[in-house]
């Protein structure tokens, strides 16, 4: 509520991490940020939210800075009947609203009659006001989408926060996520994040191995650059352990699962991360992965239009919607979705490269050659996915090109290598190069698929 709209990122990043203290209590079910945030500032009944979000109660509240003080309200409400459970204010120095989170907590669970694991929830993550800012800035763009500006903003703000504090677990834990999705997003070559990534992420659980995101961080790290499924999928259960509620925990586990080919597990772990973020765009994703994988391409279909209503003009999203339709034999639904694709990738090869994928399918081998000699002109100056390439030519009948770029894809760690069950390589799926491919990889992608849709 400050009079500076600049100040918004401090009172989000503090309601996150109350939001994120809250997901650690073991009998509470807390609806995820990214979606109890989207009622922030909307005149919405009570009742109303609690029912899109599926929830018992809502916490309520409001932050005012000026200066090193801060003003803190928070209320408990009771969805159903719109009754008040408990309210308090809180005024305090900016550095004591590590105290102020752990005594909200603590009364939320006293009202709602739960255990309280522990005398405090964590400890003080920082004693630097300059850090914790920098820090809560950093948050505040890595929220933001998955743009590349966004990225490199938050990993600023993050190291920042760690030169001055260099103790600063939560920092050090979000500096390595940012590097590992500034490679998984392909804004920058894979490998060239690979260190950085990991010392980050290594620094973060030597200084506090209870902390969820440096666990997240460390199974992202793990399936990226290890390509090890299993021990991502050690590392994304340890989340789930920490924090109950942590929807990143479950969509982590849900890709791990599905690289190993435990189809109907990655599907119950998708819809886990979809409980604790009903609205969230990645944990939808998720689901729509899963179900593409696992052949039910209308409920794909289903997810993907989500999609669609989150983010209108998505390439990435409209090619998925073609790569669908094309399977289940829809040609002309595939290519409208395909060439609306075309008009949103603002050049950018890899999102031409999904469209691509679509006309390969379709028998437009002169459109789908056409993007793949742009990209591959391309691939000099900036990072394009070997894997993405490797899928195109799979549908356009020419095997060893396609393996050439596959392999490509394994050795510069593009994040494709997550998706070798995609349905659209079952071209080569039965080829003995790929079956050893994947048995390399330890992956279950080689698994025989009946065609029919299920």
């Amino acid at each position: 509520m400050s009079s500076d709209p600049e100040q918004e990122y401090f009172s989000d990043g503090i309601s996150e991490e109350l939001l994120n203290l809250l997901s650690r209590i073991p009998e509470l079910r807390v609806i995820s940020r990214s979606s109890a945030f989207s009622f922030k500032g909307k005149d919405i009944p009570i009742p109303m939210i609690a029912k899109q979000l599926n929830v018992a109660h809502i916490l309520e509240g409001s932050v005012r800075k000026a200066g090193n003080r801060v003003r803190i309200t928070a209320q408990l409400i009771e969805a159903g009947s719109d009754t008040h459970l408990w309210s308090e204010t809180y005024e305090r120095e900016v550095l004591d609203i590590f105290a102020v989170q752990d005594e909200i907590a603590g009364e939320i669970t006293r009202k709602l009659q739960l255990a309280l694991v522990g005398s405090g929830l964590h400890s003080i993550p920082t004693n630097s006001e300059v850090a914790y800012d920098s820090f809560l800035r950093g948050l505040h763009f890595i929220n933001q989408g998955s743009e590349l500006e966004t990225f490199l903003k938050a990993k600023d703000y993050f190291k920042s926060a760690i030169e001055i504090d260099p103790s600063y677990a939560q920092a050090h834990a979000l500096l390595g996520l940012t590097y590992i999705s500034l490679g998984n997003f392909r804004h920058l070559a894979p490998a060239d994040m690979l260190q950085p990534a990991r010392d980050a992420v290594l620094t973060a659980i030597e200084l506090d191995n209870r902390l969820p995101e440096a666990w997240v961080a460390k199974g992202w790290l793990t399936m990226t650059y290890d390509q090890d499924s299993q021990s991502a999928e050690r590392h994304f259960r340890r989340v789930t352990e920490l924090a109950p509620s942590s929807y990143m925990g479950y969509i982590g586990l849900s890709m791990a699962l599905q690289m190993a080919g435990r189809y109907d597990e990655a599907l119950a772990a998708a819809r886990r991360a979809h409980q604790y973020a009903p609205l969230d765009y990645w944990a939808r994703n998720m689901l729509a992965e899963v179900t593409f994988k696992r052949r039910e391409y209308d409920a794909t279909i289903n997810h993907v239009k989500a999609l669609n209503e989150m983010l209108p003009d998505n390439s990435l999203d409209l090619s998925f919607l073609g790569w669908v339709y094309a399977l289940k034999h829809m040609p002309e639904e595939a290519l409208r979705n395909a060439d609306k694709a075309m008009e949103f990738t603002a050049g950018d090869p890899n999102l031409e490269l999904g469209a691509a994928v679509v006309y390969a399918m379709l028998g437009e081998a002169s459109k789908a050659r056409d993007i793949l000699d742009r990209a591959v002109a391309k691939s000099d100056l900036q990072f394009v996915s070997p894997g993405l390439i490797a899928i195109v030519y799979a549908n356009l009948g020419d095997s060893d090109q396609a393996f050439v770029w596959l392999n490509r894809a394994v050795d510069v760690y593009d994040s494709f290598v997550f998706n070798l069950d995609y349905p659209p390589l079952d071209p080569i799926r039965s080829d003995p190069r790929f079956i050893e491919l994947c048995f390399n990889l330890k992956m279950a992608c080689a698994h025989e698929w009946d065609k029919e849709e299920k």
